[in-house]
Protein backbone atom coordinates (compact mmCIF):
# COMPACT_ATOMS: atom_id res chain seq x y z
CA UNK A 1 0.00 0.00 0.00
CA UNK A 2 0.93 3.82 -0.35
CA UNK A 3 -0.94 6.29 1.29
CA UNK A 4 -3.45 6.91 -1.64
CA UNK A 5 -2.89 3.62 -3.82
CA UNK A 6 -3.85 -0.14 -3.18
CA UNK A 7 -1.30 -2.43 -5.36
CA UNK A 8 -3.93 -4.83 -6.75
CA UNK A 9 -3.66 -8.31 -8.49
CA UNK A 10 -5.94 -11.09 -10.08
CA UNK A 11 -5.52 -14.94 -10.34
CA UNK A 12 -8.71 -14.94 -10.47
CA UNK A 13 -10.73 -11.72 -8.26
CA UNK A 14 -8.56 -8.82 -8.16
CA UNK A 15 -6.43 -9.54 -4.64
CA UNK A 16 -3.31 -9.00 -2.83
CA UNK A 17 0.13 -10.40 -3.41
CA UNK A 18 0.59 -13.54 -1.00
CA UNK A 19 1.80 -16.60 -0.76
CA UNK A 20 3.67 -19.24 1.53
CA UNK A 21 5.49 -18.37 4.28
CA UNK A 22 8.12 -21.00 6.20
CA UNK A 23 8.75 -19.48 10.09
CA UNK A 24 11.54 -21.64 10.29
CA UNK A 25 12.97 -20.24 7.27
CA UNK A 26 12.09 -16.38 7.01
CA UNK A 27 10.20 -13.66 9.14
CA UNK A 28 6.97 -12.73 7.76
CA UNK A 29 8.69 -9.12 6.42
CA UNK A 30 10.97 -11.22 4.82
CA UNK A 31 8.07 -13.25 3.31
CA UNK A 32 6.37 -10.04 2.33
CA UNK A 33 9.39 -8.80 0.49
CA UNK A 34 10.35 -12.28 -1.42
CA UNK A 35 6.62 -12.70 -2.30
CA UNK A 36 6.14 -8.80 -4.00
CA UNK A 37 9.24 -9.29 -5.57
CA UNK A 38 8.73 -12.74 -7.03
CA UNK A 39 5.11 -12.02 -8.22
CA UNK A 40 5.20 -8.49 -9.49
CA UNK A 41 8.85 -7.28 -9.42
CA UNK A 42 8.34 -4.74 -6.94
CA UNK A 43 10.72 -3.79 -3.77
CA UNK A 44 9.63 -1.93 -0.43
CA UNK A 45 11.42 1.29 0.70
CA UNK A 46 12.03 0.78 4.58
CA UNK A 47 10.17 -1.73 6.93
CA UNK A 48 6.74 -3.21 6.02
CA UNK A 49 4.37 -2.61 8.77
CA UNK A 50 1.49 -5.43 9.63
CA UNK A 51 -1.47 -4.21 10.28
CA UNK A 52 -3.96 -6.72 10.45
CA UNK A 53 -3.97 -10.68 11.32
CA UNK A 54 -6.52 -12.84 10.62
CA UNK A 55 -6.71 -16.76 10.91
CA UNK A 56 -8.71 -18.88 8.38
CA UNK A 57 -9.42 -22.79 7.81
CA UNK A 58 -10.06 -22.81 4.43
CA UNK A 59 -9.05 -26.25 2.48
CA UNK A 60 -8.86 -27.65 5.44
CA UNK A 61 -6.33 -26.21 7.34
CA UNK A 62 -5.46 -23.58 9.73
CA UNK A 63 -3.76 -20.53 8.41
CA UNK A 64 -2.44 -16.96 9.77
CA UNK A 65 -3.12 -14.44 7.24
CA UNK A 66 -0.92 -10.75 7.69
CA UNK A 67 -1.98 -7.76 5.95
CA UNK A 68 1.31 -5.50 5.71
CA UNK A 69 1.70 -1.52 4.35
CA UNK A 70 4.99 -0.61 2.61
CA UNK A 71 6.36 1.62 0.22
CA UNK A 72 7.16 0.69 -2.91
CA UNK A 73 10.69 1.74 -4.83
CA UNK A 74 8.85 2.03 -7.99
CA UNK A 75 5.21 2.16 -9.28
CA UNK A 76 6.59 -0.06 -12.48
CA UNK A 77 5.06 -3.58 -12.04
CA UNK A 78 6.62 -6.61 -13.46
CA UNK A 79 3.91 -9.08 -13.35
CA UNK A 80 5.23 -13.27 -13.40
CA UNK A 81 3.48 -16.14 -15.53
CA UNK A 82 0.96 -16.72 -12.48
CA UNK A 83 -0.49 -13.01 -12.49
CA UNK A 84 -3.23 -12.06 -15.06
CA UNK A 85 -3.26 -8.54 -14.11
CA UNK A 86 -1.57 -6.27 -11.32
CA UNK A 87 -2.70 -2.64 -11.30
CA UNK A 88 -2.14 0.33 -8.69
CA UNK A 89 -5.60 1.55 -7.97
CA UNK A 90 -6.82 4.54 -5.82
CA UNK A 91 -8.47 3.00 -2.00
CA UNK A 92 -11.96 4.09 -3.55
CA UNK A 93 -11.28 1.75 -6.45
CA UNK A 94 -12.10 4.65 -9.13
CA UNK A 95 -8.98 3.31 -10.95
CA UNK A 96 -10.83 -0.18 -11.74
CA UNK A 97 -13.51 -1.34 -14.45
CA UNK A 98 -17.15 -1.31 -13.55
CA UNK A 99 -17.80 -5.12 -12.60
CA UNK A 100 -14.08 -5.95 -11.57
CA UNK A 101 -14.29 -8.35 -8.61
CA UNK A 102 -12.07 -7.40 -5.85
CA UNK A 103 -11.52 -9.87 -3.10
CA UNK A 104 -12.85 -9.75 0.55
CA UNK A 105 -8.72 -10.09 2.16
CA UNK A 106 -8.28 -6.98 -0.12
CA UNK A 107 -10.89 -4.74 0.99
CA UNK A 108 -10.19 -6.25 4.82
CA UNK A 109 -6.72 -5.01 4.05
CA UNK A 110 -7.82 -1.36 2.77
CA UNK A 111 -9.72 -1.06 5.76
CA UNK A 112 -6.93 -1.87 7.84
CA UNK A 113 -4.84 0.46 5.95
CA UNK A 114 -7.86 3.60 6.27
CA UNK A 115 -7.84 2.52 10.29
CA UNK A 116 -11.73 1.58 9.93
CA UNK A 117 -13.46 -2.09 10.06
CA UNK A 118 -14.84 -4.44 6.77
Amino acid sequence: MRDDQALLHRPAALGLPGGGYHSRRESPESAVRRECMEELGIEFIGAVEVLDEHFTELEGKRDSLRIFRGVALSTKLKPNREIAEARWTPLDYSGLPDGRLISRWAEMAIAAHRGTSS
